[in-house]
């Protein structure tokens, strides 16, 4: 990462406290297990995927909005941020603005459902359990950020406004959505992240330019990569691709029906914890840069199998540049 004037990414949804924990040994569900170690991250899919963006692009590019708020946990989130070169757009900031309204302040207040403080009124950053297996597979616990109602500030709206590409999670949906009103009425470029069905962002596929839906995500709809795409470019998205863990990732074009497929580097998993958001971070700064889509889907391809192939939450950050190869 370099300083320097560029394209500037933003990243709009769930921010969490992630406490990992490495496992050797099967976990026992009702007893105790030991872990061989521990890490202490920001996470979520946009945090993950603000991280990964940062380290591709100059420095100052990436702005996350999102909901952090103060307190022990949010310390720790906040400096992790602010190592990784990503700046936060802080929802919950007490000069975000008034309450509701189509610009400032919480729509309803505060979001509910296991997110919101014990006084019902202050917000508490969501934490999430992550619990990373001896093969590389992981298993998360999180209460997510769905029933949010937080709405953009003025600021989030101005770093909208210069930005290149925003990525959408689907978490905070109320700023998720007046975001991507926003950058397609900016003709921003505007990218989805479609790791699980929720059903309001069904309704947002139509603002969106590139829907990347996880196999996942289809296999809830009760369909194959091919159906997959087909509900995504129906439903009104611009482009739709498919990921599918190390097989190829297919993707198709509204316009002029054009497609593809692109395979991953066959590389040895060993930890498979935000190796999504890792893709979709280095999709949404590869469109940032103004890449065509085939070279912006295999350059996410290279850098999340860089992220699998490290035992790591930020350790395999110093090893992207592999994933770089020649320059277009």
């Amino acid at each position: 990462m370099s300083d320097g004037a560029g394209p500037r990414v933003i990243c709009v949804g769930l921010t969490t406290l992630d406490v990992v924990q490495r496992v050797s040994e099967p976990v026992v569900l009702g007893g105790k297990s030991r872990s061989d170690a521990v890490e202490l991250v920001a996470g979520g899919p946009a945090a993950n995927a603000a991280v990964t963006a940062a380290a591709l692009l100059h420095r100052g590019a990436v702005t996350l909005i999102s909901a952090v708020g103060t307190g022990v946990a949010a310390d720790v989130v906040r400096a992790d941020l602010t190592a990784c070169g990503v700046r936060l757009v802080d929802l919950v900031a007490p000069d975000h603005g008034g309450a509701g309204g189509a610009a400032r302040g919480p729509a309803r207040g505060p979001a509910r459902g296991g997110v919101a403080g014990g006084d019902g009124g202050a917000w508490a950053l969501p934490v999430a359990t992550c619990v990373v297996h001896a093969d590389g597979e992981r298993t998360v616990v999180s209460p997510g950020a769905q029933s949010s109602t937080w709405n953009l500030s003025d600021e989030a709206r101005d770093e909208i406004a210069r930005a290149a590409a925003v990525l959408v999670d689907g978490h905070h949906p109320v700023a998720g959505e007046a975001a991507l009103h926003l950058a397609r009425a900016g003709r921003v470029t505007t990218v989805l992240d479609a790791g699980s069905v929720k059903a309001h962002v069904e309704g947002w596929l139509r603002l969106v330019d590139v829907a990347a839906a996880s196999s996942a995500y289809g296999r809830q709809l009760g369909l194959h990569p091919s159906g997959t795409l087909d509900h995504l470019l129906e439903s009104g998205c611009g482009t739709a691709l498919v990921t599918d863990g190390p097989r190829a990732v297919r993707w198709r074009s509204a316009r002029g029906g054009s497609e593809g497929a692109v395979t991953p580097p066959a590389v040895t998993a060993v930890d498979s914890l935000g190796a999504g958001d890792a893709f979709h971070g280095a999709l949404v700064a590869a469109l940032a840069q103004g890449q065509a889509l085939p070279g912006a889907v295999g350059l996410a391809c290279r850098v999340a199998a860089v992220r699998v192939s490290h035992a790591s939450s930020r350790g395999w950050l110093a090893d992207i540049p592999t994933a770089l190869g020649p320059r277009p």
